[in-house]
């Protein structure tokens, strides 16, 4: 559970707006006064109450106190039948859509999100979110179009969709840039955050804590402060960066306990008791544990409940207490699966694997771990994924099979090098010290030199005033100067300008006369191949590649491949460019990169031999040609794609 992506827990507050603001426009409307509307608005929900159609009794009293009688009726039903009151939001929006009222059915829309008794996944509120930006953007009303997109993302991150979440808060940020929302953009800013913490990206993540953060501190407010400091301090658990986590995470929670937010109270506490689990303070992160269970028990966050249950479950599993440890991370899961926030659950089958795994039960642990790793490669948390797939090679190594343990673990390597290098992230810390002292920096040369520069000003006054007379004379003579050489830097221009002219044209006449000549020998070499005769070419290209692996050869060059095959160069020049869409070289390279893939992620390989004898043993004659080609087709160094980065899977609560 996050702060800012988490729901508005003061709904009860929002409908009551709401509510009011209806009336307010059935009292301007109809002219009547706020006791005669509210007099109608209690026979209104009688009528709906006694099973009577808002279209029989719609024409005695307006649209908008109508639609304000539904969503009496459905706050009535809060905390009690989900069901009823889901059934009278829907009642409400038919009748504004029957009415053609689009920005009220778009406004109820918003109030069902932020209904905390209804869940994002028991109910289609994602596909109502979708008409509602739709209405808001015909309508032009781009901060409420804004929320929309921030409501949309926040359903997407719950159910562990992040870059779903990612896409739409990537366009609620182009709206509040464009119009200037100044507040709001700040809590989308945090938002990507967070779900670039959760994907692993925590330089990126950094970058946007930080946004938000000095928009937050420019207008001053105090909660948001607070949120993103919670946020702050997560990313530096991450890191391993406890003391200064620490820090954030205990300023966050006496700003929330300030105003009394308790769900910022919940999230807190979950993660400082991560810190003191790492430092091995167990009973105190117990306790932590325990406070926030307490705290999202009385805002029924599901969420919340359930990632402590999982911290819990981890305190009880390093004591050695299995079965406790089990009890936890079932009730864990299930609430996962309740909420349908599928990293969530993918990371308590993991938990529950490792115990079943200490318990010698490989078998089970390793279905329990297949699980887990479908759901993370279906939310794209590539991490997660690598962690999976050493846990599942492990497993396989002690159940005694090698033979499917080994793909696993190249897997698992190939995989780690493509993420992003952590190390990079370390640097949060001097960003922020960085922003921090540059405005303070900046007030006290404010202070200091005041006072200096205002003297400074009017003694360069004074001086000015020569200077400028000085100037006046250096630069009539410049001018005259200046002149003088235009003239005769433009006669010499003309001379030359004449001999480029000449000189362009016989060049246009040669590359006329080269293309015309490359045309004709283009023709001349394209010859026409049977598919048969294609078909056994490409049987015989591919054995070789595939089984004999002709391309380790090197200085194979396409007249002594043509020859291999009992073919000339023109037919496969041709063959590989229809086939592959590649050139004779790129062809090789890339088989060849492939294969120095296959070594480098050999631990084994890379143990005994250097990347140079590596790359010969796939083919490439030097080092310099063999980093060229790997980073081109690659991306990244053969160096850094051996290289090995350090991983450990912590969960955001």
């Amino acid at each position: 559970m996050i702060p800012i992506l988490a729901r508005r827990p003061l709904f009860v507050w929002l409908y009551g707006m709401v509510v009011l603001m209806m009336i307010a426009m059935g009292c301007s409307r109809n002219g009547l006064d706020p006791e005669d509307v509210a007099a109608q608005l209690s026979e209104a929900v009688e009528l709906i109450r006694a099973g009577e159609s808002a279209e029989d009794f719609s024409d005695k009293y307006s649209d908008s106190l109508v639609i304000s009688a539904f969503l009496s009726l459905a706050n009535e039903a809060s905390g009690e039948d989900p069901e009823a009151k889901w059934g009278y939001y829907m009642r409400a929006l038919d009748f504004a859509r029957g009415r053609g009222l689009e920005k009220e059915a778009a406004d109820i829309t918003t109030g069902i999100f932020l209904d905390n008794d209804l869940s994002y996944s028991h109910y289609p509120i994602d596909s109502l979110l979708l008409e509602a930006v739709m209405i808001y953007k015909a309508k032009e009303l781009p901060a409420e179009e804004m929320d929309v997109y921030r409501y949309l993302s926040v359903s997407a991150f719950q159910k562990g969709s992040y870059r779903q979440a990612l896409q739409y808060s990537t366009q609620a940020l182009e709206i509040g840039t464009a119009h200037d929302l100044g507040e709001k953009t700040a809590i989308v800013h945090s938002n990507m955050a967070l779900i670039y913490t959760k994907m692993g990206d925590y330089e990126k993540a950094n970058e946007y804590n930080f946004n938000a953060l000095r928009i937050f501190e420019s207008q001053g407010n105090p909660l948001q402060i607070a949120r993103v400091n919670l946020s702050v301090g997560t990313l530096f658990i991450l890191l391993k960066e406890n003391e200064k986590a620490g820090a954030y995470l205990q300023r966050a929670l006496e700003a929330f306990r300030e105003v009394d937010d308790l769900r910022g109270q919940s999230i807190s506490l979950t993660n400082l008791a991560s810190i003191y689990k790492q430092e091995g303070n167990e009973q105190l992160a117990l306790e932590s544990y325990q406070q926030a269970v307490a705290i999202d028990e009385q805002i029924n966050d599901l969420q919340g409940i359930s990632s402590n249950y999982s911290g819990i479950g981890d305190i009880y599993f390093s004591r050695g207490e299995y079965r406790t440890a089990m009890d936890f991370y079932l009730k864990s899961l299930e609430l996962k699966k309740t909420t349908n926030d599928k990293s969530g659950e993918g990371d308590a089958y993991l938990k529950i694997a490792s115990i079943r795994k200490n318990q010698g039960q490989y078998g089970e642990a390793i279905q329990l771990v297949r699980q887990g790793l479908e759901l993370f490669e279906e939310t794209g948390e590539l991490n997660k994924q690598r962690y999976a797939l050493e846990t599942l090679a492990s497993l396989y190594e002690l159940a005694g099979d090698i033979k499917v343990a080994l793909p696993l673990y190249k897997r698992s390597y190939i995989l780690k090098d493509s993420l992003i290098d952590h190390e990079k992230a370390i640097n949060i810390s001097l960003l922020e010290e960085k922003y921090l002292n540059e405005k303070l920096e900046l007030e006290n040369l404010s202070l200091k030199y005041q006072g200096e520069l205002q003297e400074a000003q009017i003694r360069n006054k004074k001086r000015m005033l020569n200077i400028y007379l000085i100037g006046l004379v250096l630069s009539a003579t410049a001018l005259v100067i200046i002149y003088i050489q235009f003239q005769r830097k433009t006669r010499a221009f003309k001379v030359l300008a004449k001999k480029n002219l000449d000189l362009i044209n016989k060049e246009q006449q040669i590359r006329v006369m080269k293309t015309r000549l490359e045309l004709e020998e283009t023709e001349r070499n394209v010859v026409s191949i049977s598919d048969d005769e294609k078909r056994k070419v490409l049987q015989k290209l591919e054995k070789l590649m595939e089984e004999e692996k002709i391309f380790t050869t090197p200085n194979l060059t396409i007249d002594k491949l043509a020859k291999k095959l009992n073919t000339n160069r023109t037919y496969l020049s041709q063959i590989i460019n229809e086939e592959y869409h590649l050139k004779y070289p790129d062809y090789i390279n890339k088989y060849r990169v492939n294969e120095a893939m296959h070594l480098l992620s050999n631990l084994e390989m890379t143990s005994r031999f250097s990347i140079e004898a590596i790359a010969k043993e796939a083919g490439f004659n030097t080092i310099s040609n063999f980093n060229s080609v790997f980073k081109k087709h690659t991306g990244i160094t053969p160096s850094l794609f051996r290289k090995e980065a350090e991983y450990q899977a912590i969960i955001l609560p």
